[in-house]
């Protein structure tokens, strides 16, 4: 019923909308509508229906182009292609003979524009006016009098005939073609009340649409943003620091991100988009690397192409200590007594810090570390070396005391004393809860890899990869391990400026939720592209990446690239507010450019949605097989 009286509606509005004359006007007596071929058994309402949504398909890829042929506009007089042909031939400085040749070729013309490069809402009325021209309300010479001054844009297309093809002589052409469209060329406000004259006729009750029809076109009435279409290949050559956001669908084109600013990627947990996505890039990105590389796929998938034509490559696999390079935390700690107690104290946070920040606890190993890693002989500057202070007790714990308090370095005497006057039960307490973040590092396998360090952050300058490979059943168990490795190598990175986008490092980090939140990470966010440093973070949605770091929002808005794999409800519908709404191309009606439901349903289910900071979206899809850099 409601849809009967909408058609009753722009029935009684389609009549009475006058033209700028102030004149109605006059209907055709016999308007054209074309009979459509079908296959047998189909309705004819079915064939309809699907030609108007392939008309729509058309107008959604940008990578489309909208085409016009000048000898198709019927409506131009003859006298302007003599004159239009008169103006190539004397600014060609050519004789009279040639005039013919020239009006020929003004004929035989053709205009062509990108739709990617036509606004939302000169896409809306070419869509509009092939649609009404199906459903008979139009006919050819009307739909080519609304195009020409969208596709000509003022001479802003690309223009082709025969006989023009250096540039000197496609100017020569575009000053006859100013001559031959005349006003033709200016977008009047006439033909649009005659568009949408002729779009509420089709929506009356005796425009002879079906109700299906009907639904159909009336759909369709709205200016909405184009999906981001596969860029054309224009000669510039990407910088090693270049990514892959992911593949246009139907085209081997990447959208490529060229760009030092951090990127986030919504997921579910274990999504295989996931790991594509990380491979893809290790096999394709020429400058360095760190990748938390859940089940070890990217390095399978990877190293050996990054080993031969990117440099070198190390790999922390704690659950193969017999194949996994070694790292020591304490290697990250200087020799400077000022810088080593901050380093200290950083590397305390990042060893009890997963769950929630816990000042006491940093507090209480911050010194033992400290006095290790100042203390000779340099190969007991280990873990083990920090544990035994931290759970020493009776004649350890006293000589120990005695130690500090005889140092000439002020955070230990000041420690000595809190340690004296600290009752035993509350130090045992506070020693048990310590030990459960850091009983890791003296368990095996791990404690027979904390003895050395096998890579530098100079080495990941130099488009080196670290892989951190760990099996998913382990990721909690590993997690503290791996925060540190991370946050260690972002603060040692973040000290110098990457001289170049070749010395860029980025990090690619799956399930960095479960690492708990890491202050270095958001310092990252703000400040790590002026220090070559690029986080590409993963998480399961906003909310969750909310529940580990409070300012969330603040560090999405500072990515310049967000990637939506398999978005849950609530992801769905982020990512249509920020799409934004569409508004009627003839009314104040709008609706959601698209609506949540679809975002989560199967059209979208091997899709990524990408955001970036100043381009339309982007629709993309991540292929098993991943293109190396020498196939970019």
């Amino acid at each position: 019923m409601a849809s009967v009286f909408a058609r009753i509606v722009a029935a009684v509005r389609g009549a009475a909308i006058p033209s700028r004359a102030g004149q109605k006007h006059a209907q055709p007596d016999s308007p054209i509508r074309r009979t459509q071929a079908r296959p047998p058994g189909e309705p004819a309402d079915d064939v309809r229906s699907k030609q108007l949504r392939q008309i729509a398909a058309f107008y959604a890829d940008g990578a489309h182009h909208a085409v016009l042929s000048v000898g198709d506009c019927a409506f131009l007089p003859e006298d302007a292609f003599h004159a239009a042909a008169k103006t190539i031939v004397e600014a060609s400085g050519e004789t009279g003979s040639a005039l013919v040749a020239a009006e020929n070729a003004l004929r035989k013309c053709t205009l062509r524009r990108r739709l990617s490069d036509l606004t939302d809402r000169e896409r809306a009325i070419l869509r509009a006016t092939d649609m009404l021209r199906e459903v008979g309300e139009f006919d050819r010479v009307t739909t080519l009098r609304i195009r020409l001054p969208i596709v000509w844009n003022g001479a802003r297309c690309h223009i082709s005939a025969p006989g023009f093809e250096t540039v000197t002589r496609r100017n020569v052409l575009k000053r006859g073609l100013e001559v031959l469209f005349g006003e033709a060329a200016e977008a009047r406000l006439e033909f649009f009340d005659e568009l949408r004259r002729a779009w509420r006729n089709a929506l009356s009750l005796d425009s002879g649409l079906s109700e299906h029809e009907h639904q159909v076109l009336e759909s369709y009435q709205y200016v909405e943003r184009f999906w981001r279409a596969p860029e054309e290949a224009n000669g510039e050559t990407p910088s090693p620091a270049a990514l892959s956001l992911g593949v246009f669908a139907g085209s081997e084109r990447d959208l490529v991100y060229d760009l030092g600013q951090n990127l986030v990627t919504f997921a579910p947990n274990g999504s295989s988009s996931r790991q594509l996505q990380i491979a893809r890039n290790l096999g394709r990105l020429v400058a360095g690397a760190v990748a938390i590389d859940v089940d070890g796929k990217a390095f399978q998938a990877t190293a050996r192409w990054r080993q031969k034509h990117v440099g070198k490559i190390f790999a922390f696999a704690p659950g193969l200590p017999s194949q996994s390079m070694h790292y020591n935390p304490l290697d990250a700690i200087g020799t400077d007594p000022d810088a080593a107690w901050n380093e200290a104290r950083f590397l305390a946070d990042l060893l009890t810090g997963r769950r929630r920040m816990d000042a006491e606890a940093r507090d209480f190993i911050a010194p033992a570390i400290y006095d290790v890693a100042l203390n000779p002989p340099s190969d007991r500057r280990h873990m083990r070396g920090v544990l035994a202070r931290i759970t020493c007790s009776g004649e350890q714990l006293e000589s120990w005391m005695a130690t500090l308090a005889r140092s000439p370095r002020p955070p230990l005497v000041r420690h000595a004393a809190a340690l004296k006057a600290m009752p035993v039960s509350e130090r045992e307490a506070l020693v048990k809860r310590v030990l459960g973040e850091l009983a890791i590092w003296q368990s095996p396998p791990l404690a027979d890899l904390i003895d050395r360090t096998d890579w530098t952050p100079a080495d990941l300058r130099r488009r080196g990869t670290l892989y951190l490979c760990v099996d998913r059943r382990d990721i909690d168990r590993y997690a503290g391990v791996m925060r540190t490795i991370v946050g260690q190598t972002i603060a040692a990175l973040s000290r110098d400026r990457a001289m170049s986008s070749g010395s860029t490092v980025t990090f690619l980090l799956d399930e960095l939720g479960r690492l708990g939140p890491m202050e270095i990470i958001e310092r990252a966010v703000d400040s790590g592209p002026e220090f070559g440093v690029r986080l590409w973070m993963y998480f399961t949605g906003s909310a969750a990446m909310g529940a580990v770091y409070p300012n969330a929002e603040g560090m999405i808005a500072s990515c310049a690239a967000h990637c939506y794999v398999q978005p849950d409800q609530q992801a769905a519908h982020e990512v249509a507010l920020r799409l934004g709404s569409a508004k009627s191309l003839f009314g104040a009606d709008q609706k959601p450019m698209l609506d949540p439901a679809v975002l989560c349903g199967p059209d979208f289910v091997d899709k990524v949605v990408v955001l970036m900071r100043g381009q339309p979206p982007a629709r993309l899809v991540l292929p098993g097989r991943m293109p190396l850099a020498h196939e970019r």
